[in-house]
């Protein structure tokens, strides 16, 4: 027993040593602003209405997975994003002036599998589709700002699930390093979401679902899932490469 379990450990010491994995990721920020004027006087629009006047986002994918053969790589992924979003509220009697600000802040979690089958491969161009399995969750609050006084009021809470099968690009740098283009807006994706309110202390779950060939953006808004296009770098290796 002692012989087939020493021949089993070093077997898959052996099997581990000469895999090749893979570690992937990508990541996504930006900044995006509004300003109202007229006649050269800034305006503000009423919190009814509220206006845009900045959006800060930031978020990161990351993936570990095992390189099969030629064509297959399968893993795991993980993603976190943060967004926040502050709108600044005027009246209708005088909307010169902020009469109070909203600042939206959202936190974005997501994990999934995912697997990716090489269809076309060409000198050091892939042609490539993979299939994404994920659950992600939204938590946020919204602060407002009156008089200066300051309310926190919780955000919806949203889980969501989706399958995708998304097309893309990898062009290999070197050996071990290669840069991915993933085109979402023209991946096919079923995706269901539920979005959890507290109304008068009971629970308001709205309840969405979608199926198709999506020639836009994802319907998905949480850990970058909503971009139209990715880009990512995987890093391959052995374990023997380490030593």
């Amino acid at each position: 027993m002692k012989k087939v379990f020493l021949t089993l450990v070093l077997a898959a010491f052996a099997f581990a040593a000469n895999a090749q994995f893979v570690v992937s990721g990508n990541l996504g920020f930006g900044v995006k602003s509004g300003k109202l004027t007229y006649d050269g006087t800034r305006y503000y629009t009423a919190s009814a209405v509220p206006q845009l006047d900045k959006q800060s986002t930031f978020g990161f994918n990351l993936a570990g997975g095992y390189q099969i053969n030629d064509k297959i790589r399968a893993g795991i992924t993980l993603g976190w994003g943060f967004d926040k979003v502050k709108s600044e509220n005027g009246t209708p009697i005088d909307p010169t002036t902020v009469a109070s600000t909203d600042v939206d802040k959202n936190n974005h979690f997501a994990v999934g599998v995912y697997g990716r089958y090489n269809c076309w491969t060409l000198n050091k161009w892939t042609v490539f589709a993979e299939l994404n399995l994920g659950i992600a969750t939204r938590t946020g609050y919204i602060e407002n700002t009156t008089g200066g006084t300051t309310v926190t009021v919780d955000d919806p809470k949203i889980f969501a699930f989706q399958a995708a099968i998304v097309p893309g690009f990898a062009y290999q740098v070197s050996e071990h390093v290669a840069f991915d283009l993933y085109l979402d807006f023209i991946s096919l994706a079923f995706y269901n979401e539920k979005t959890t309110t507290n109304v008068s202390g009971k629970e308001v779950v709205l309840s969405t679902s979608e199926f198709g060939l999506k020639i836009q953006n994802n319907s998905m808004s949480i850990a970058d899932w909503n971009s139209a296009v990715r880009m990512g770098v995987s890093f391959t290796f052995e374990l023997s490469d380490l030593y």
